[in-house]
């Protein structure tokens, strides 16, 4: 489309916009179509665009659909192309009227994360009055509308100022307060700011974590009073500690020795991540016992990994003993964080055992990396459950003992697992193309010639133009997987004693076999 056709389309939709409502459905389509595939080229379109659109109230009428694609394919893009420009003010004003009408909450996303895209002071302030005073019934909509603040199109974010003090008002909500402070942290560490936008507030939030002390403190003592269930006392307890995570890095960049009795507190909790981050709050504030503390937490591996990035940023790494800075130690510690996360296993394991080291290409990596295998054990009462988990190019560890498979095939079944590339993909049963529906069906027949009993197709894989069909199956009265090419197959038999083994991690085994192979020839 040339531009004399791009101005004529514009100019159409521009008419069009004042009686949406009266349009036929054909033509509400046809306009919805131009805003997916139409770019903005300038401030004056997108003013003129909002002008014309907010010509009359806004309101639930269908106008609030238009704006919202428009804002996802024409202004948004625009800004992240266009840097240097910025919505003119009168534009922020109608999209601040829009965000207020009534029916259209579907709205506030769109919105808010376009404002915060623009990231000049006029939108910057716009957006921290919304979040601030009105947020979004959904508080993960006002979370993900400030992630573009993290990632500016201007460097450093040209209405950094414009955000504070109004934004701290959001500290408020206990599910935006970890988010607003942490990007106050974000731009003062930066130096977009001149000084922490909350130095004058410290004493108030050194409060507010005392508070959540006293909180996790009785939680921990009757935890039935507080939750149901476990999982009802995780997310409390979770989300207690991200605010508490963020307000001690928050303390510490105030630089007010006030609130050094307040993180002292947080030392007295059983958890150890609280404990560092108060521990590296207080060292940064001159308090030797934090640099003390550090040092201490550094031995345990759960914590490992951001103790020794405080004492490294404080320059005391030295003091700490060099065995638990060496590589293997350093992976330890990486494993049992991403083991402790609550999206993974929930809790550090009791230990971990290095047994396998070596150092080999890996998929993604140019040069070769350095892998460790560790294995892991819970202890609970007389039960003990335990696997083996992957550190180094990548940190996993599945919930299944995999203890008797060798090393390789351990490393290989993890570079399946880890492995992304446009020619390595899997397709679900359920979306199988009829050639290959018919292919299944032929091979099925096939393995039951070959005393292959009730085979079942899990999945059918792609790996660089080969195809795979991945099917479990009895063998000799013994359960399995087939991964069956066009000239052979390969059969693995189940389950891996003490764990469940399937389809999927059948084939990542067979993939990262190959994959390490292709990567690691002799010579």
């Amino acid at each position: 489309m040339n531009e004399e056709q791009l101005n004529d389309v514009w100019n159409q939709l521009l008419a069009d916009l004042p009686r949406y409502g009266a349009l036929e459905q054909e033509r509400r389509a046809a306009i919805g179509e131009t805003l997916r595939e139409t770019e903005l080229g300038d401030t004056e379109a997108a003013d003129e665009f909002l002008a014309v659109l907010s010509a009359e109230p806004p309101a639930a009428d269908g106008r609030e659909q238009v704006l919202a694609l428009f804002l996802q394919h024409s202004a948004q893009p625009w800004l992240q192309r266009e840097p240097e420009l910025a919505l003119p003010p009168d534009a922020v004003r109608r999209l601040v009227a829009w965000y207020h009408a009534a029916g259209c909450e579907a709205l506030r996303l769109p919105i808010l994360r376009t404002l915060a895209i623009d990231g000049y002071p006029p939108a910057a302030g716009a957006l921290a009055e919304l979040v601030a005073a009105d947020p979004p019934a959904d508080d993960r909509q006002s979370l993900l509308a400030l992630v573009p603040l993290f990632q500016p199109r201007t460097q450093p974010l040209a209405g950094a100022a414009a955000l504070f003090p109004r934004l701290l008002d959001a500290v408020a909500s206990p599910a935006l307060a970890p988010a607003v402070l942490d990007l106050a942290n974000f731009l003062t560490r930066r130096e977009v700011l001149p000084e922490h936008p909350a130095k004058a507030r410290a004493v108030e939030l050194s409060g507010l974590l005392g508070a959540l002390v006293g909180r996790l403190s009785r939680i921990e003592e009757k935890p039935s009073e507080y939750a149901k269930t476990p999982q009802e006392l995780s997310t409390i307890v979770n989300e207690a500690v991200a605010l508490m995570v963020s307000l001690c890095d928050t303390l510490s960049l105030t630089g007010d020795p006030a609130v050094v009795g307040k993180l002292r507190q947080v030392l007295e909790l059983p958890h150890r991540r609280l404990q560092t981050e108060a521990a590296a709050a207080l060292a940064k504030l001159g308090e030797d016992e934090g640099r003390d503390r550090l040092i201490d937490l550094a031995k345990q591996p759960v914590v490992r990994t951001r103790a020794l990035h405080y004492l490294e940023e404080l320059g005391a790494l030295d003091k700490l003993d060099a065995s638990f800075r060496t590589p293997e130690a350093r992976a330890e510690g990486d494993l049992a964080a991403w083991m402790a996360q609550p999206t993974r296993f929930g809790v550090a394991p009791d230990t971990l055992e290095l047994i396998d080291t070596t150092k080999q290409f890996w998929p993604g990596y140019v040069d070769p990396v350095t892998c460790f295998l560790f294995v892991y054990e819970y202890q609970r009462g007389a039960k003990t459950v335990g696997g083996v988990g992957l550190a180094g190019p990548t940190t996993n560890a599945l919930q299944i003992d995999l203890q008797d498979l060798p090393p390789n095939d351990i490393y290989a079944l993890y570079a399946g697992m880890d492995s992304e590339h446009g020619e390595i993909y899997e397709t679900p049963v359920e979306e199988l193309s009829p050639d290959q529906a018919d292919a299944w069906t032929n091979v099925a027949g096939a393995l039951k010639n070959q005393g292959y009993d009730k085979p079942e197709l899990a999945l059918w894989g792609h790996f660089f133009g080969e195809q795979f069909a991945i099917a479990t199956a009895v063998h000799d009265g013994r359960p399995g997987v087939l991964v069956i090419a066009d000239d052979h197959s390969e059969w693995f038999s189940l389950p891996v004693p003490g764990g469940t083994l399937g389809p999927a991690h059948v084939y990542a085994l067979f993939k990262g076999r190959r994959l390490l192979k292709a990567f690691n020839k002799e010579g």
